[in-house]
């Protein structure tokens, strides 16, 4: 019986590998794809982005994580960047190209700017800085993520950081999104992607 968070990853990437899901770095025809383990520890919120009494008690009744997840005790999220470092420490993808994936957000600005935000706490629930750390440390070429629902495609100091959202039906139609492919690899010229007020 799966009692916990922890329990429950372990047992779906026992039936990943049991069904030859990949979930571990994999070259393929000369590209290497690249999962991130990932959580958010707060470091991607700013001074901008306050905090208030009434966020909190919003962030405690509708905050699906803070009802769904269940850490063992004496358990830090944070120790999921730890089943990175397994193979981070060794990596070399020799010259080749690197397409990275994580759900959480890697960096602050690729999220709007505080007063752009409908919910102000969402960087800290979003990323941690030490996923960048890692992006970096392997080399992507391209890094997608996922989480804050709001679509990016962009490039900084030369990794290009791409979220396509599909969103829940109340975001598209309140959005008027609609959702389409975008391609990761080979890379094309980037396209301005529809945004999200989230």
């Amino acid at each position: 019986m799966i009692t916990d968070s922890v329990q429950k990853l372990e047992s779906v990437l026992e039936l990943c590998q049991n069904i030859d899901v990949k979930t571990t770095p994999e070259n393929i025809d000369g590209l290497w794809v690249v999962p991130l383990f990932s959580w958010y520890d707060g470091t991607l919120g700013t001074a901008q982005d306050v905090i208030t009494p009434q966020d909190r008690e919003v962030m405690k009744s509708s905050w699906a994580d803070f009802h769904y997840c269940k850490w063992p005790q004496h358990y830090s999220p944070m120790e999921l960047y730890e089943r990175n470092e397994s193979f981070i420490s060794t990596f070399d993808a020799e010259g080749m190209p690197v397409v990275s994936f994580s759900h959480m957000v890697p960096r602050r600005d690729l999220l709007p700017s505080s007063q752009y935000l409908q919910l102000k706490f969402l960087p800290h629930l979003s990323g941690a800085t030490r996923l960048e750390q890692q992006i970096r440390r392997i080399h992507s070429h391209t890094h997608v993520f996922a989480h804050s629902h709001i679509n990016a495609e962009r490039t900084f100091e030369g990794v290009r950081y791409i979220q396509n959202a599909l969103g829940y039906p109340r975001e598209r139609e309140r959005w008027g999104l609609v959702p389409h492919m975008v391609q990761v690899w080979p890379p094309q010229p980037p396209e301005m992607l529809p945004s999200s007020g989230k």
